[in-house]
């Protein structure tokens, strides 16, 4: 047998959710074994897909009702993915194969998702049945549940560990003609900024997320709705988050919600005119009266375009590319990365953000340096799109810096270069690197101030753009200065994912 070679054995129950364990590679045919348990019963878990990576090929299967798994003929083996809904895996320490034909078995362990329960209560604290429960994670994913005759709901093992917050909304008919009982944020907030958060935890039993509902105001607000060249357009139908219900204007364009709670929302216009919707937006507060004037513009959809460039040069690279709006006040649109460049066919005229990034593969040799509309550059801005605006420019560039070094009592894992500037905390100007023992390198790392840390448990990349989250990771972390073409050296110990920890 060849000399061993070090690697990882890594699990994923989410996209950006990675935990890793070492092992050791063959250079010849395995057949790898093994069992998942539960981390809390240590009962066996049936139903978990296993994928198993050789060098040239994948190989999936599932565990049986023993939880038992195997998989043959794996060569230059492995990087075993471990998966099922309503579990989390948890990573064994210093698993590894033994230096034989036919590896130990590996013993593998996930613990269930938490349990959340509570009850919606109206401001007299009595129940609220058939009320709405949705709990929203940081990604903005929702889940829902119903209460039932006393007010009760639960959330039985689907919600992945991470950050909430809950909102109830109750289907009690309308107090009297001034207020009316409104959605209500936990524990009891009409506003989402003075919500609670729930940080839930694998295996945790959380009960007691009791939501008292608020009663709130209502005003009235009405206005008109135009097309682009100024004409009433009749028969749109308008959206408002903070209204009991959608209005549709009449012949002139004109329209009403008598019953609009306070608060800040932006209200949608749909019309059609033959085959094209148009759309429009318009941002509004309420706070202690309503108002009769609110004007809302409809257009059609734009074509928004781009070139993608590589050190100065066209370049046909393979991505995927998203316009974001800002405060609602536009719609998601999404393309693909590929020649001539960039191209969204159907976008509202608002407020985006422009979020791209390349396939996996190619972010190992490129890195995002900026975007580009006109002169101006949007990399992490919000700019206006409007007919007739020109195509914007996706800079990428080869070239960056390397980060390498050690890390404290080493067993593989991940380095995660995280930028120190708060607003880049996103994936497309993240470095996450796997490595294996006591030491890492880090390549083509965009040039810039990082916090450097590593990690063996589990790590949400995608959390790190929330500021009290990434203060409590990167709290110790190291910042080391990335030059182009040049190497940087630190020393990192390793850290822990506290949502889930």
């Amino acid at each position: 047998m060849g000399q061993a070679k070090h690697a990882t054995i890594a699990c994923v129950k989410l996209a950006g959710w990675i935990c890793f364990v070492p092992a050791i590679i063959y250079g010849q045919a395995v057949a790898v074994t093994g069992k998942v348990t539960n981390a809390i019963t240590h009962e066996p878990i049936p139903g978990v897909t296993i994928r198993v990576f050789g060098s040239n090929d994948v190989h999936q299967t599932s565990t049986d009702a023993n939880g038992v798994f195997r998989v043959q003929g794996i060569e230059n083996c492995c990087r075993v993915l471990f998966d099922k809904d309503g579990f989390e895996a948890v990573g064994p320490s210093n698993l590894q194969f033994r230096a034989a034909a036919n590896p130990a078995p590996l013993n593998l362990t996930m613990a269930p998702w938490p349990t959340l329960r509570g009850r919606v209560l109206d401001p007299k604290r009595q129940p609220i049945p058939g009320s709405t429960v949705e709990a929203i994670n940081s990604f903005g994913g929702r889940k829902t549940a119903k209460t039932g005759s006393d007010g009760g709901f639960s959330f039985e093992h689907d919600l992945s560990p991470g950050e909430y917050v809950l909102i109830a909304t109750p289907p009690m008919p309308n107090l009297n003609d001034s207020a009316e009982l409104a959605p209500t944020y936990f524990p009891s907030a009409t506003e989402r900024e003075s919500a609670a958060t729930l940080v839930l935890k694998a295996a945790d039993e959380y009960s007691g997320a009791d939501i008292v509902v608020r009663q709130a105001p209502v005003f009235r607000v009405a206005g008109i709705v135009l097309d682009e060249r100024g004409e009433p357009a009749g028969g749109a139908v308008l959206h408002l988050p903070t209204a009991a219900a959608k209005a549709t204007a009449d012949g002139n364009g004109r329209f009403e919600w008598p019953r609009v709670r306070p608060g800040n929302a932006v209200a949608q216009a749909d019309w059609r005119r033959g085959e094209t919707t148009l759309r429009g937006f318009a941002a509004i507060a309420v706070r202690d009266c309503g108002f009769e004037d609110l004007k809302i513009r409809v257009a059609p959809p734009v074509v928004v375009a781009g070139t993608v460039e590589l050190d100065g040069k066209p370049a046909r690279l393979a991505g995927n590319a998203s316009l974001e709006p800002i405060d609602g006040e536009g719609s998601p649109a999404s393309a693909s990365i590929g020649p001539p460049g960039i191209r969204f066919d159907a976008v509202y005229p608002g407020r985006y953000r422009l979020r791209v990034s390349v396939h996996k593969g190619l972010a190992h040799s490129t890195y995002l340096d900026s975007v580009k509309l006109g002169d101006r550059d949007v990399t992490m801005d919000e700019f206006e799109i409007a007919p007739g605006m020109g195509p914007f420019r996706v800079v990428f560039k080869t070239g960056g810096g390397r980060v390498s070094g050690t890390v404290r009592d080493g067993v593989g894992g991940l380095v995660v270069l995280a930028p120190r500037n708060e607003r880049q905390r996103v994936p497309e100007f993240m470095a996450v690197s796997f490595f294996s023992g006591a030491f890492f390198q880090v390549e083509n790392v965009r040039p810039g101030d990082y916090y450097a840390f590593a990690i063996k448990g589990t790590f949400n990349q995608g959390r790190m753009s929330d500021p009290s989250y990434a203060t409590r990771v990167l709290s110790g972390a190291p910042v080391v200065r990335v030059e182009n073409g040049g190497t940087a050296t630190v020393t990192l110990v390793y850290v822990n994912d506290p949502s889930v920890q």
